[in-house]
């Protein structure tokens, strides 16, 4: 695993950081690999149980824009198992990067953040999460609404529910824009309650999210 400090633990909302690591039969694995951008990833940690083994279960999860990776210390041997992608942790870092133990799932969205965390996991469950995952991410017009970027899972939900609590505990700045005497109210150009954060603490939650 590179560039991971061994005392980092890892969260739902964090971005996963780069894995490089031994596969079988032979050669390196990167996660950085520009072929696979832009597709969401399940880890699984550990001995994997037959139903993950099974012919059409990685396929599965395939359709969902979904790429299945089992991490193990040792390479495989069953004969079924060698046409999924087989990576070796001889030392266990991911699962410690995670603060858990085999057996893990860690699901990755095609953004590069980590959208589930599941120990003792099943393959149905990770089935489950990827066509959920798919499902959220279909494209969606937005008609008559100020052009915005949406992204999914940048803060965990303690931190948007702190910033959820400090919008609603603070004073609004309602429908303000920017006009040569200084801000002015004008709702026909922009309809929007707005809050300053002044808490240090909370905005340095926000940048290291």
């Amino acid at each position: 695993m590179a560039s991971q400090h061994p005392s980092m633990v890892l969260s739902v909302g964090d971005l996963m950081p780069r894995i490089v690591l031994p596969q079988t039969p032979g050669g390196q694995f990167d996660s950085f690999d520009p072929r696979t951008a832009g597709q969401a990833r399940a880890y699984w940690l550990g001995t994997p149980p037959q139903a993950l083994l099974v012919p059409g279960y990685a396929e599965r999860l395939a359709a969902c824009e979904m790429l299945l990776h089992v991490v193990t210390k040792a390479p495989p041997t069953q004969v079924e198992a060698v046409s999924l992608s087989w990576i070796i942790d001889a030392k266990g870092e991911l699962a410690r990067a995670f603060g858990g133990r085999e057996p893990l799932a860690l699901i990755v969205d095609a953004a590069g953040r980590v959208a589930e965390i599941l120990s003792a996991p099943t393959a149905e469950q990770v089935a489950a999460i990827a066509d959920r995952l798919h499902g959220a991410t279909s494209p969606t017009v937005l008609r008559a609404h100020a052009p915005v970027l949406l992204l999914e899972r940048v803060a965990d939900q303690r931190l948007c529910q702190a910033l959820i609590d400090y919008w609603q505990g603070r004073d609004k700045l309602t429908n303000t824009v920017d006009a040569a005497g200084g801000n002015v109210a004008s709702a026909d150009l922009k309809r929007r309650q707005d809050v300053q954060v002044d808490d240090t603490a909370l905005l340095g939650r926000c940048a290291a999210s």
